[in-house]
């Protein structure tokens, strides 16, 4: 059944009377010097977990002041987001937790448009970072030289958009290289970086390939692309030198539209060979790309996550379901837990279900049409038994009733999104419900489902579900007299359920 309201947890209660009355502790107690930090400021006492409760709490209403900050930031703090503010008082805080907070884990400093030179000297401090995000900021290369020299345990740095960084900032980082380009001992400490974001940077080919080499536990890289591997390794790919090629330990890679480098037929082979731990593998729009190409996959062994989109300008080269990705499900099929498809010809749902029967999320977008063969056999057709997330987006109106039902009998569903889907019916809720009465589903969205009216609705309004939010947008036949009444029953019945609706 939707959850009840309930009375406040303790936990929740005291965060809420800290967060209402920290401007309280916030005034200095002068004529009382001598007694301990601690018992003036009880905040001190605080393990980071709570302290980390209380700043997103303050953050989401908007009430966190600087006297709130200089009271929340303690010896026990590992997490501290200064995005946003104004420089003179960041360089306050800064100053404050470098003080305070030597196990500092996280800082996160985004869109600050001034140079950062004054705050290189706290990064010298905090030499037990992890996660770093100065994205959107005036960044440059001394940034990264000196986290290279200072911050060896760093795991994870985010420089998107900062235009100012180069490949003399990257290989200070990494590499052990100053800017004159000579080796450096006492740079390049951050070889244990996992997920690094510089897209928007002035990074370049060059300095990606020699980061690449000396970022041995990479996993997550935004501008290595499939096509970018292929241009840094061209000269051994197509000379037969393959064995000269390091193995990397991405474990994300894409083919991306990237007109500057363009899709070479026949490269997915090699760079499954040279990237054995890729678990997502994002296959986008790109002329050249085909169905053919689409059975190298089969070279990716540990894939579980696999996002394709057919889409291409070219009308002579396509990626279709029978040809293309059926083939390559019956191998990896099993092994997928999320699986995406885009703007391909000829989705067989019945396939899918057969091939990938422990597949945990599902996304069909916009695809050109839908099969209408059946892979049934003794008249009784499997369904998913794993399935939590399903989202469908059916513009062309082409995915069959029978398919539909298919889907939403999985019995684990709890986030349902649906979007222009005629085949959305009443009905076909009522028949659901009959065979699981939705007892995981706990969120709902539809979107332009003109065959749903509150009928259909009211289906899930029982205490038989353990719903938590319904968001209905522009159904025709959703009106906002019925959504009153939606929100009047679960008012009476005390459900913590959230209805959102919207027919502008």
């Amino acid at each position: 059944m939707p959850q009840i309201v309930s009375v406040k947890s303790l936990l929740e209660s005291c965060l809420n009377y800290i967060t209402v009355n920290l401007n309280e502790w916030c005034i200095p107690k002068h004529d009382f010097e001598e007694i301990a930090p601690s018992v003036l400021n009880p905040i001190e006492q605080l393990p980071c977990e709570i302290l980390d409760l209380i700043i997103e709490l303050l953050q989401g209403k908007g009430q966190i002041t600087k006297q709130a900050f200089e009271t929340l930031i303690t010896s026990q703090l590992s997490n501290l987001d200064l995005s946003f503010r104004e420089k003179k008082e960041t360089l306050h805080l800064l100053n404050l937790a470098s003080i305070k907070c030597i196990q500092l884990k996280t800082l996160r400093l985004c869109y600050h448009r001034r140079k950062l030179d004054e705050f290189i000297d706290f990064f010298r401090k905090f030499d037990k970072l992890q996660v770093l995000d100065i994205s959107s900021t005036a960044a440059e290369d001394i940034c990264l030289q000196t986290l290279g020299a200072y911050c060896k345990d760093l795991k994870e740095l985010n420089i998107t958009n900062c235009r100012e960084v180069t490949d003399v900032g990257l290989l200070g980082l990494c590499c052990g290289v100053d800017s004159l380009g000579k080796e450096n001992e006492t740079l390049g400490k951050c070889k244990a970086i996992c997920n690094l974001f510089t897209l928007g940077t002035r990074i370049t080919e060059k300095g990606i390939k020699k980061a690449l080499l000396n970022l041995p536990v990479l996993k997550v890289w935004d501008v290595v692309s499939i096509q970018l591997l292929v241009n840094i390794h061209q000269y051994d790919f197509f000379n037969n030198r393959e064995l000269n090629i390091p193995k990397y330990s991405l474990a994300q890679l894409e083919i991306n539209e990237n007109k500057c480098i363009p899709f070479r037929s026949g490269c997915l082979k090699i760079i499954g060979s040279i990237c054995p731990s890729v678990v997502k593998l994002k296959i986008g729009p790109n002329k050249g790309l085909n169905d053919k190409d689409l059975l190298s996959l089969l070279s990716f062994k540990n894939i579980s996550f696999l996002d394709i989109c057919g889409f291409t300008e070219d009308s002579d080269l396509k990626i279709t379901f029978d040809n293309g990705i059926a083939p390559v499900l019956k191998i990896l099929g099993r092994s997928l837990q999320s699986l995406f498809l885009s703007c391909v010809h000829g989705v067989n749902i019945w396939v899918i279900i057969e091939l990938c029967p422990n597949l945990r999320s599902l996304h069909l977008d916009e695809n050109f049409n839908y099969s209408k063969s059946s892979q049934a056999k003794n008249g009784k057709a499997k369904i998913f038994t794993q399935l939590e997330k399903l989202c469908l987006k059916d513009g062309s109106h082409s995915i069959p009733p029978e398919n539909l039902v298919l889907l939403l009998l999985s019995p684990l569903l709890k986030f349902i999104e649906i979007h222009f889907c005629l085949g959305f019916t009443d009905t076909v809720i009522q028949k659901t419900a009959n065979h699981h009465e939705f007892r995981n589903l706990e969120y709902l969205k539809l979107v332009c489902c003109n065959s749903v009216s509150e009928r259909g609705i009211n289906v899930l309004m029982t205490d038989r579900n353990p719903i938590k939010k319904i968001v209905l947008n522009y159904c025709d036949k959703i009106t906002e007299e019925n959504v009153t009444l939606f929100v009047k029953k679960a008012n009476d019945k005390n459900w913590a359920l959230s209805i959102l609706f919207n027919h502008d």
